[in-house]
């Protein structure tokens, strides 16, 4: 874009020079480059046009492997600690008192640490006298939360994502000693979309790793459905939990296309296939049926809960009403465990466990702006992906 206005600029200055000097060779230099930046323009709008269909195209066919970038975050500020104490003032250390108390507390940092190696000795002999494997004392001694980012929409667009995070960490974590941190950042959406998501979470359990959840944001609707999985659930003061309803907006234009004489008709084969539809009537009958589905799905919602929180079958019903609430409403509510942020659950487990962050790898673009990301958020790939996707009118 940025050649083509060149080109076009620097044409129509060398044409309209022919105004003043009269000279043919500017005309035609002038006309070349306009030409030369009509071509670039054209070039231009195909790219942006066909990009979808060969995002769309490369994605089908597509069978490559994530590249993982795993990052321990135990001594993410370690070095800018040590800065920081050199550049600090050190006016109370040339006091005979201050270097008598670092001598004891030097002293008692040694004995500890003598007692922590005698502790872990002890533990490594009784382990392998059990008959553990070297490679399982070594996990032991040091066990590994691994810590998964999710941040949702409607679709849950990262569903792959997820799948992958999940898969790895049950690949790379220890049954019974690991765990497993998802930071849930999500206000809900399609019910079989988030159905799934909670099912992948209950991978982490059924492979024997435990299962935390943190909500520093909100955890809503199809996000608590979502959380509720946890072993633990963690949230920060002000985030939002729970939202535990179903809704569904379908607008209806039957009326506005009959005030116009527009005559529309919705073939079905089965009595309840279009219950509630766009541009049919809608009938007593279909919309009580549509009700008793979003029923339905509130039940299967709030059972899900139950199962996973067994303490919450008596008030259940008490605060399953859509609402969402205030951590400190929620913890009272049995909504969560504690009222704790991620970064200060990860830093209470820091000195007990490596916390690695699984993430994918960036790749190194020589453009400083992702044209394929460009292309498919145009409108005409967002009209192709709405009616390349299956209508899901029930959201949670």
């Amino acid at each position: 874009c940025s050649l083509m206005a060149i080109l076009i600029v620097i044409g129509t200055l060398m044409y309209t020079y022919d105004n003043y000097k009269s000279e043919p060779p500017y005309v035609k230099a002038g006309v070349v480059l306009i030409g030369l930046g009509i071509i670039c323009c054209c070039c231009a709008c195909t790219a942006l046009c066909t990009a979808p269909f060969a995002q769309i195209k490369s994605k089908k066919g597509s069978s490559s492997e994530i590249e993982w970038d795993l990052k321990r975050l135990n001594a993410l500020y370690a070095d800018e600690e040590e800065v920081l104490d050199s550049l600090r003032l050190d006016v109370a250390s040339s006091f005979p008192m201050i270097k008598k108390a670092k001598k004891e507390e030097k002293k008692k940092a040694t004995e500890a640490k003598k007692h922590r190696k005698k502790a872990l000795e002890d533990r490594i002999k009784a382990d392998l006298k059990a008959g553990l494997s070297t490679e399982h004392i070594k996990r032991k001694s040091r066990p590994c939360a691994f810590k998964i980012i999710f941040e949702g929409d409607i679709q849950v667009s990262t569903m792959e994502m997820l799948r992958e995070q999940i898969s790895l960490a049950i690949k790379l974590g220890t049954p019974g000693l690991d765990q497993v941190v998802v930071c849930i950042d999500s206000p809900g959406g399609a019910v079989s979309m988030y159905g799934l998501a909670a099912s992948q979470l209950l991978r982490i359990k059924k492979a024997g790793l435990k299962l935390v959840v943190c909500v520093d944001s909100i955890a809503a609707s199809g996000g608590y459905l979502m959380g509720v999985t946890a072993d633990k659930i963690y949230a920060a003061p002000f985030a939002l939990v729970g939202s535990i309803g179903v809704i569904s907006i379908v607008p209806n234009v039957h009326e506005l296309l009959k005030k116009h004489d527009v005559n529309t008709h919705v073939v079905t084969a089965g009595k309840y296939k279009s219950t509630v539809n766009v541009v049919g009537p809608v009938t007593d009958e279909g919309l009580k049926k549509f009700q008793q589905e979003l029923e339905d799905i509130h039940v299967a919602f709030k059972d899900h809960i139950v199962l996973n929180r067994p303490a919450m079958k008596d008030s259940i019903d008490e605060v399953a009403t859509g609402e969402a609430y205030l951590a400190v409403q929620a913890k009272q509510k049995g909504l969560i465990d504690d009222i704790v942020t991620s970064d200060e659950y990860l830093e209470s487990i820091s000195e007990s466990f490596d916390i690695i962050l699984l993430q994918e790898k960036k790749k190194k673009s020589l453009f400083p702006i992702d044209f394929s990301e460009l292309a498919l958020n145009t409108p005409l790939n967002a009209l192709l992906s709405t009616s390349r996707k299956e209508s899901r009118p029930l959201a949670m």
